[in-house]
């Protein structure tokens, strides 16, 4: 399965490349990082386009859930992200 990985630095820009990749047949991309993760915005602030454009193209978005501790402190974190298992 074709796997794009957009530019994440924008969500109009990263948008615009789901549709170019989705005419060429890869219907799959990885998500954008949270706040949490870079210095990029978090999820919920401004990724609109981007989930929009991936509606509309069928796009499958990839998550990769990885094993660093999650910021339990950043505002508005849901309850999934203070629940994680102990080892």
């Amino acid at each position: 399965m074709p796997l794009s990985i957009p530019p994440i630095w924008d969500p109009h820009i990263m948008a615009d490349e789901v549709r170019r990749v989705a005419k060429k047949g890869c219907h799959a991309v990885p998500s954008p990082r949270t706040r949490t993760s870079s210095a990029g915005p978090h999820l919920r602030d401004h990724w609109d386009p981007f989930f929009q454009a991936c509606e509309e193209e069928g796009t499958v978005i990839c998550l990769h859930i990885v094993r660093a501790p999650p910021n339990r402190d950043a505002p508005g974190a849901p309850l999934d992200v203070m629940i994680r298992s102990r080892r």
